[in-house]
């Protein structure tokens, strides 16, 4: 992975958690949006990263610098919903405060190439710079909502259903008069 260093992207003054957002991808996860102020930038740029992307960059600090004491981040892996509003609120405070005692380190660790790399702009954060809405489902699927339906099914079916090597097996022998009646 290349790394971003402070002469690479202007020295950054300021980076505030400035929103949570609901994604869906497969499974539901929320992701934080971070506003990234820099020097001789006059607008801000806004990231989106996961609690995990932000364990993981606490976790690389920790190590490359031992002596230094971090505002800690819990684990995350909990038991029960983690992806829920509620985790999502107390982990955008936890991440408020760990970004607060971060910049007030000295710049050695502050604007290491660490912290640069980990707050320069990906290529998802340009694509997906929804700020304002607090769900977002995958682009990729279509939004077509189905309409749930007040008919009636007709025909004959004859299906054998069975589960085989790990996977499960539809196998259908015929259909006859097959049909949907609408009565909405």
């Amino acid at each position: 992975p290349k790394k971003y260093s402070q002469e690479d992207e202007g020295r950054i003054v300021a980076v505030q958690v400035h929103g949570i957002q609901k994604r869906y991808d497969q499974e539901k996860y929320y992701v934080f949006i971070m506003r990234v102020e820099r020097a001789n930038q006059k607008d801000p740029s806004y990231i989106f990263r996961t609690y995990k992307e932000f364990y993981e960059f606490h976790s690389k600090l920790c190590t490359l610098y031992p002596l230094t004491k971090f505002h800690s981040l819990t684990k995350g892996l909990s038991i029960g919903r983690s992806e829920i509003r509620e985790v999502a609120e107390r982990r955008k405070n936890e991440i408020a405060n760990f970004l607060s005692s971060l910049f007030r380190l000295n710049d050695e660790i502050s604007h290491s190439d660490l912290v640069y790399t980990f707050f320069h702009p990906l290529l998802r954060d340009q694509e997906e710079a929804h700020l304002n809405i607090a769900k977002l489902r995958d682009p990729r699927k279509g939004s077509h909502q189905r309409k749930p339906s007040m008919g009636k099914i007709c025909g004959k079916l004859k299906l054998s259903i069975f589960y085989s090597r790990d996977a499960l097996k539809v196998m259908v022998h015929h259909i006859e008069n097959l049909g949907f009646t609408d009565q909405a």
